[in-house]
Order: C-alpha cells, then structure tokens, then sequence
C-alpha cells in the first residue's frame, strides 16, 4: 500500500498514478467555505487502481460495510476520509 502518500497543503489522498479528487461541475464557483475545506470523493474505480485491486473487490468492502461508500444522484463515491479510515484498520504489516 506504499502507492499512497498524503500531500502536504493537500486535505485528500495522492497517489503514485494520479488519483485526483471528484467535485461536482454543479458547484457554484464562489463557495462559502474554503475549497480545502469540501470533502474529496474517489470513484469505485479510482480506490481499486491506487490499491492494486480489482473493482469487484472495492465493490465486495462496500456491501459487506468494511468501507463506507456514499451514493450520489445514483453514483457511488468513497470519501477520503472514509478511505483513510479503512486504510488504517486494514493496513497490511
């Protein structure tokens, strides 16, 4: 799990192949808090690459509640603070 590191200055998860973080084009452009502030939401896809597993696997955390998934307009996401948590309880070592 040497892939992720957390940036500094950065509140979200960086990984080695660039996992960037997910903010809804729908956001208004002046927000009230500071961008730093919002929480970062990773798709399904995004979490299996940065953790060398596949998406059935992520798939299989979420429903079976090991990792917290949260579902948007019908889009699942996993925040990063959720997947830090995971991380930690599950880290390899």
């Amino acid at each position: 799990m040497s892939k992720l590191r957390h940036g500094k200055g950065d509140a979200g998860l960086i990984a080695a192949g660039g996992l960037e973080k997910t903010t809804p084009a729908s956001w208004p452009s002046k927000a009230r808090r500071s961008p730093q502030s919002l929480p970062s939401f990773y798709t399904i896809g995004q979490v299996a690459e940065a953790l060398g597993v596949s998406t059935r696997t992520v798939r299989r955390w979420i429903a079976t509640r090991a990792l917290t998934a949260h579902r948007f307009d019908g889009v699942v996401r996993i925040g990063d603070r959720d997947l830090l948590g995971f991380l930690a309880v599950h880290r390899e070592g």
